[in-house]
């Protein structure tokens, strides 16, 4: 027994030297990413151990190669505070010598490298030395042990990729390294692409900088709207916005996807979800590039991903922001952190809100992103299932509503923070959500996105309407009562939250090769497009 144990222990080294990188992710996806890594990672050590078992040169071999690919993402981990990822690869990729050497000056010739650097080597050979004198015989030998291997290999290389089809589920970190080279790969031919559209960008007309306003866009996450009291919710889930007098709520707004990293491309480009007005090179034109080379500076705060820090959901969210060859021509000031919560993270990134006359702020949030009783402090916990007034639901159920609506409340509340960091200035803003969520409001008692079937009613209710928002500080409306006149004659409207640049455009009196006024939903000649859902 004390023999098999020993030879568990060494497949459960290799296990987790191949997986435990899954789980420095820092977003709400680490711990499943870690744990169908560990799962996947201990099929493959118990397949390639038994192949190499017989013969320790081998079996060192192995040990070696999976070291070496834990120290690398482990090393870039205690750096840089991300693995090696999409995020990296595309960095690495874009890096000319100049750039390398700066940053090995900076990072690899300094005592906290050089720490890491002897840790490693000592466990390096500390490893070895232990994995040669094992024998897993005692593991693969015996016919119940085989068995029991065998069942444990199927299960680990199949359950990941079934238990959530429509999902990814965490890379060990051979197979991370492959796919962050392959998704770098496919898509390095459309970051030229947006590199070259950008280039073509020609403003013909913007404001001078005492007549322009401060734009802010906040970007919710899986905000159901019929869960906010401003849209008719009979719990004050919206204190604070309800309290606004120079707000604009829109009734009619919708998105054609229900998933993050496709509404982030709709909303940062100008690709159109109706193919019948959608050129194909406008997904490349991404509007805060057009708002610098009319002369704004513009502010980009991410409560999910930073420029480096992400994972794979999240870099697919935004990797075609993330080179300097596109974010230098979007942006003047991104943060470097995120929090677990919108509330510390609007407070911390308050001092670098861009206020000055001219300028644009987008700031994308946590908002309600399920697991909802994650999204906001303890102390915020405002509504208890007894609250939830619905006798088809069973307690369990209630619980989950009453913590989507203390998110939604939360969410009030951060919202409430940026208004009053601007209200002084001469400020409009737009609020909108990528998406909403299932939160049991139909005879399906859909809760979260399923995948497939999101063309139901009740999805397509739930999900596909979504919050959209405009307001502004009485100094806007002085200086522009028609732009006023304008937002709440056309609330009534159909809009798509794809043709928010284009109301961002007009909003900050822009005119480019790219405008285009049928679009915009203020201007007198919008014309509402079809919504084709993906």
């Amino acid at each position: 027994m004390r023999r098999w144990i020993k030879s568990s222990l060494v497949v459960l080294l290799a296990t987790l030297l191949l997986s435990l990188p899954a789980g420095y992710d820092t977003n709400h996806f680490a711990i499943w990413m870690f744990s169908t890594a560990f799962i996947h990672s201990l099929a493959w050590s118990l397949a390639i151990l038994w192949v190499v078992h017989r013969r320790p040169i081998l079996m060192q071999g192995f040990f070696a190669v999976i070291f070496l690919f834990f120290f690398l993402e482990t090393t870039c981990y205690l750096l840089f505070g991300t693995r090696i990822n999409e995020t990296v690869m595309t960095i690495v990729m874009q890096t000319d010598l100049q750039e390398a050497s700066s940053f090995a000056n900076s990072y690899l010739i300094s005592w906290t490298a050089l720490v890491i650097l002897v840790v490693g080597c000592l466990l390096f050979y500390l490893m070895l030395r232990w994995v040669k004198v094992q024998r897993l015989e005692p593991l693969y030998q015996p016919w119940v042990s085989r068995i029991l291997v065998v069942v444990t290999m199927v299960f680990g290389f199949v359950l990941p990729s079934i238990s959530l089809p429509w999902t990814n589920h965490g890379y060990n970190t051979v197979e991370g390294l492959y796919h962050a080279i392959d998704f770098v790969e496919e898509s390095h031919s459309d970051l030229d692409q947006i590199v070259t559209m950008l280039g073509r960008i020609q403003v013909y007309q913007q404001p001078e900088q005492a007549d322009a306003p401060v734009i802010v866009l906040v970007i919710g996450e899986s905000y159901n709207k019929y869960h906010a009291a401003l849209y008719g919710y009979p719990l004050q889930t919206t204190p604070r916005l309800s309290a606004e007098k120079n707000l604009v709520v829109f009734e009619h707004a919708y998105t054609p996807v229900c998933y993050t990293h496709s509404a982030m491309r709709y909303i940062f480009s100008l690709k159109s979800c109706d193919r019948r007005q959608a050129g194909d090179s406008l997904q490349y034109v991404l509007f805060p590039a057009v708002f610098k080379k009319a002369g704004y500076r513009v502010g980009y705060f991410d409560n999910q991903f930073t420029q480096m820090k992400v994972g794979f959901r999240d870099y697919s969210s935004g990797y075609f922001m993330s080179p300097s060859s596109v974010s230098h021509q979007c942006f003047d000031v991104r943060n470097t952190f995120i929090d677990p919560y919108d509330g510390p993270f609007v407070e911390q990134c308050q001092g670098s809100f861009l206020k000055a006359g001219k300028s644009l702020n987008i700031i994308h949030l946590y908002g309600q992103h399920l697991e909802a009783n994650k999204r906001y402090p303890k102390e915020y916990a405002y509504f208890t299932g007894a609250d939830i007034q619905r006798e088809d639901l069973d307690e369990g159920e209630r619980q989950l509503v009453a913590e989507y609506d203390n998110a939604t409340r939360y969410n009030d509340m951060v919202l409430g923070m940026i208004l009053d960091a601007f209200r002084q200035q001469d400020v409009v803003l737009v609020y909108l959500s990528d998406h909403g969520d299932n939160i049991y409001d139909g005879p399906q008692r859909r809760y979260g996105r399923p995948a497939g079937g999101l063309y139901d009613e009740e999805s397509k209710r739930n999900i596909r309407e979504i919050p959209f928002i405009i307001w502004w500080s009485d100094i806007f409306a002085a200086k522009r009562p028609e732009v006023v006149a304008a937002i709440q004659h056309q609330s009534r409207r159909t809009v798509c939250l794809d043709d928010v640049a284009y109301l961002l455009f007009d909003l900050g009196g822009i005119s480019s090769n790219f405008s285009c006024p049928s679009r915009s939903v203020i201007h007198t000649n919008y014309r509402p497009h079809r919504i084709a859902m993906e």
